[in-house]
């Protein structure tokens, strides 16, 4: 949910800043293609970092950016600070979303996997409503009507709360999936048996309200193909 509050931020944060610090509007559309730009190279670098070491530090570390780029942009003092606040926001953000829904997809079983990644989106949905009408509070528009607003009672400054706050959120969601296990099907194409049936272990005590003395352990082919019956 920080991801989609993160992206309003941005979106509604910038213009706010152009005009508080009155630097050059190209900042605005420079911005927006920077986030772009740097969602692509941050889902590329994210994902190969998540196949090689696992989804649940790909997470945080992409939290961490995205929070250290919202920070940038709150202590901003020209455009080309906004600008490059913008591109490591999207160098955090890149692989988010995507390593999220992946994540969620190997732990879920097949008849709830539909239901909760869709459950997923209507958050972030909400979520990105919910930051948007934050930032209407915070805005100078907030609260009054916009013909009888006078220059000197604008709330200009306020955007960087709003940036600060965003960037708290993102740092909390940081440190919650950081600490996430693997999944045991990542750990079982790295090669990594013992983690994963200690993952899985866990899992089954859980699930049936036994010791995880009581389970079984299985050779990794047939693991792998029972997970496959499962996940499919």
């Amino acid at each position: 949910m920080s991801e989609a509050a993160a992206i309003a931020s941005l979106t509604v944060g910038v213009p706010f800043a152009v005009c508080d610090m009155e630097v050059d509007t190209n900042a605005i559309p420079w911005s927006s293609g920077m986030l772009s730009q740097g969602a692509a190279f941050g889902a590329t670098i994210m994902g190969a970092l998540a196949d090689a070491r696992g989804r649940c530090l790909a997470l945080p570390l992409g939290l961490l950016v995205a929070s250290s780029g919202l920070l940038v942009t709150a202590f901003a003092t020209s455009g080309a600070a906004l600008i490059f606040g913008a591109l490591l926001l999207g160098l955090g953000l890149g692989g988010v979303g995507p390593l999220a829904r992946v994540y969620l997809a190997e732990i879920l079983p097949a008849r709830w996997r539909g239901c909760v990644l869709v459950l997923l989106d209507v958050c972030w949905v909400a979520a990105y409503l919910a930051s948007l009408h934050a930032w209407w509070e915070l805005s100078p528009l907030g609260g009054a009507r916009p013909q009888k607003l006078e220059v000197a009672t604008l709330r200009l400054w306020s955007w960087r709360i709003g940036m600060v706050l965003t960037s708290f959120a993102c740092l909390l969601s940081a440190c919650t999936t950081g600490v996430l296990r693997n999944t045991a099907r990542h750990l079982l194409s790295r090669g990594r048996q013992g983690e994963a049936h200690v993952v899985l272990r866990g899992m089954f005590a859980i699930n049936h309200n036994k010791l995880e003395a009581d389970y079984q352990v299985c050779s990794p082919p047939s693991l792998l193909r029972l997970l496959n019956k499962v996940h499919v």
